[in-house]
C-alpha cells in the first residue's frame, strides 16, 4: 500500500495534484534528468507544467545542492512521461517519478558521492513509499553507445520488451529511456546497478576481466595525444575503448594536470583502457582549460569525451606549461 509522503522530502505545491493509478501494475522507480540546472530548484519544481512526484538536486549541484521536494502524493500518478494519443497510459503505470537536475549525457560521470546520496536519500525512500523493489533494475545506455535506432526514438531497443503489458508488470529501478512510446533518453548511462547494490547489499557477479592491452614501448619523451588521431574517446560500460591513443590521452592528461599544479591523486592509471576514471580525468582537463587557458568565447564542453576540442586543449595546456 503506497503512502502519500516520501520520507525526508519537503512538500511543496506543484502545478498539478496527481491522477489515479491503473490497477494491477507493479510499482517501479522512474528517473528523469532536467537537462539543465536551476538557481532556484524549488521554483522550477513548483511551476513545471508536467510535474513528476519529486524533484531533487545532487550534492554536486552548482547552486543549491541536496534539495528534495515532493509535489504529488506517492499513491497518485504524476505527469512527466509522454502519453501519445491512442497508446496505453504511461504515467498511471505504477511509476514513482523523480526529476534530477543535471544532464543525461553526464550521468555516467556522476561521482560515488552523488550516487550514494541519490541511493540513500532519494531512490530508497521513494521505493519504500510505493513498495518498489530496488533489487531489480534495467540496463541503461548513453548517447555515446552508438545504439541504432538511437536512444532518443520510440524504436530504441531499450524500450521495455513485451510492449505495454511488459511495462505495466515491470518493477524495480528504471529510467525515462525505458518507457514505451516515448522518445526521451534520460537518465542516460546512470549506474543503476551500483544504486541497487547499495540499497540491497547484494553484489552482482563481476564481468570477466578483459584481456590486458599488449605491452608497448613508450618514447623517452612524454607521449602526447597526437592531433592526427581522429577517434573520439569516451567511456563505454560494456565495451571499453582501448589502444595507444587511449594510453597517450591518459599520459597527456596526467602531465597537463601535474604541470598545472594538481596533486598526483588527481591523475589516472595509464593502462590503455578508457574506463570511468579516464572519463573523469578528461573532465578535469576540460575544466582546467576552461578556467585558465580558454579565451572568453572559446570554452569547450565538459563531458568526458576526448575528441578534437580536448586535443586542442591539451596542446594549449602543454605548450603553456613548457612540456612541449
Amino acid at each position: 500500500m503506497a503512502s502519500k509522503n516520501v520520507a525526508g522530502f519537503t512538500r511543496i505545491q506543484g502545478s498539478k495534484t496527481g491522477g489515479t493509478v491503473v490497477a494491477k501494475v507493479t510499482p517501479k522507480w522512474v528517473g528523469h534528468t532536467t537537462e539543465g540546472y536551476s538557481s532556484n530548484p524549488e521554483a522550477s519544481a513548483a511551476r513545471h507544467p508536467w510535474p513528476p512526484h519529486c524533484w531533487v538536486t545532487l550534492p554536486s549541484h552548482p547552486y543549491k545542492p541536496r534539495q528534495k521536494f515532493q509535489m504529488i502524493d506517492a499513491d497518485r500518478s504524476a505527469y512527466a512521461l509522454a502519453h501519445p494519443a491512442g497508446t496505453p497510459e504511461t504515467n498511471k503505470a505504477g511509476g514513482i517519478q523523480v526529476e534530477v537536475e543535471g544532464f543525461a549525457r553526464e550521468t555516467h560521470l556522476w561521482s560515488k558521492n552523488d550516487l550514494n546520496w541519490l541511493a540513500d536519500e532519494v531512490v530508497g525512500p521513494m521505493c519504500d513509499a510505493v513498495g518498489a523493489d530496488p533489487a531489480t533494475f534495467l540496463a541503461t545506455a548513453g548517447a555515446h553507445d552508438g545504439i541504432s535506432p538511437p536512444l532518443a526514438s520510440k524504436a530504441s531497443p531499450l524500450r521495455v520488451p513485451g510492449g505495454w503489458g511488459g511495462y505495466y508488470q515491470l518493477g524495480g529501478l528504471s529510467c525515462h529511456q525505458h518507457v514505451n512510446d516515448n522518445d526521451h533518453w534520460d537518465q542516460g548511462d546512470i549506474d543503476l546497478a551500483y544504486i541497487s547494490e547499495r540499497l540491497t547489499g547484494s553484489t552482482p557477479p563481476p564481468p570477466a576481466p578483459p584481456p590486458p592491452p599488449p605491452p608497448e614501448k613508450l618514447d623517452d619523451k612524454f607521449r602526447y595525444f597526437r592531433p592526427t588521431v581522429t577517434r573520439t574517446l569516451y567511456y563505454r560500460k560494456s565495451d571499453l575503448m582501448r589502444g595507444n591513443d587511449v594510453t597517450e590521452c591518459q599520459f597527456s592528461c596526467n602531465i597537463a594536470l601535474g604541470t598545472s599544479g594538481y596533486p598526483q591523486s588527481k591523475w589516472t592509471v595509464v593502462d590503455g583502457w578508457f574506463g570511468r576514471d579516464s572519463a573523469r580525468i578528461v573532465t578535469e582537463v576540460q575544466r582546467l582549460y576552461n578556467g585558465r587557458y580558454a579565451p572568453s568565447n572559446g570554452h569547450i564542453a565538459v563531458d568526458g569525451f576526448a575528441g578534437g576540442q580536448t586535443r586542442h586543449a591539451l596542446v594549449v595546456i602543454l605548450n603553456s606549461t613548457g612540456v612541449w
